[in-house]
């Protein structure tokens, strides 16, 4: 699940590489730690489970919290969340709503 989510940030911050400066490239996110998992319920009257996640990406030690549904194959409920501060980490991201998955790396 956490595999899903880190990769759905990718492909995220990948299609909008355009909006990065010269020379700078946003690094490719990998899981280092899941933090929590717990399961929630948002429809009742539909069987599908739900789990809101809490992981560590590597680099920049970035932790996220996503909702992810659970049913024939794995979807994000909302966007991804980030929960620790990135400061600096992602000042080659122009686009706002990218900077918080965006760990900048010379190309």
């Amino acid at each position: 699940m956490v595999d899903f989510v880190v990769n759905e940030i990718n492909t995220l911050v990948r299609n909008g590489r355009n909006s990065t400066t010269p020379n700078m490239k946003c690094a490719k996110l990998t899981a280092r730690r899941i933090l929590s998992v717990r399961s929630t319920v948002f429809e009742k009257t539909v069987k599908q489970d739900h789990f809101v996640i809490m992981f560590e990406t590597v680099p920049g030690e970035g932790i996220f919290e996503a909702t992810v549904k659970n049913g024939q194959r794995f979807q994000l409920v909302d966007s991804v969340s980030r929960v620790s501060m990135y400061g600096s980490q992602s000042s080659c991201m122009k686009n706002a709503f990218l900077k918080k998955y965006c760990y900048c790396v010379k190309k």
